[in-house]
Order: structure tokens, then sequence, then C-alpha cells
């Protein structure tokens, strides 16, 4: 099944696109998903923990299955802002 993925900041940096298409085997959770990302972009790998997951913009936990055509979406953490 193929499930695209969406990634921001840089996680963007990280993959080289803001989008990509990524096939994965029936039953694939975002874990899978993560793990294949990360064997596949060592500076993914380096700070996926830090991620938060969506799904057909949700959020979501490691253990939820993906499904044709969902989208996957990347979000790093959000800083900054200081004292006004």
């Amino acid at each position: 099944m193929k499930v695209k993925i969406v990634a921001f900041a840089w996680a963007k940096d990280a993959v080289g696109v803001g989008e990509l298409q990524l096939d994965l085997p029936s039953g694939a959770t975002v874990k899978d998903v993560m793990s294949r990302l990360s064997d596949n972009y060592p500076k993914l790998a380096e700070r996926s923990g830090v991620l938060t997951i969506a799904v057909n913009q949700e959020f979501v936990k490691p253990g939820h299955v993906v499904h044709e055509e969902d989208e996957i979406a990347l979000i790093p953490p959000i800083s900054g802002g200081g004292n006004v």
C-alpha cells in the first residue's frame, strides 16, 4: 500500500523534500513508517524521537495502523516565541 509522507521544518530538511510516497505492507503501523524512514534517512533518525506524528490531520501513537493513501505528517516540536 502507498502512503503520503509530509515533512515540516527540520524533518523536511532531513528527508530532502516536503512530500514523498512510501510503499508499506498491509497492516503497517506508524512505528513501521518511522522505522522505514529512519533506515532511509539517517539525518531524520537522529531526531525522530521528538517528532509528533499525525495521520490524516489527527495526532496518533506509534501503534496506529495506517491505510492506503493515508497522509502521515512529521511535525517537529515548535520552540521560540520569547517574552513580549
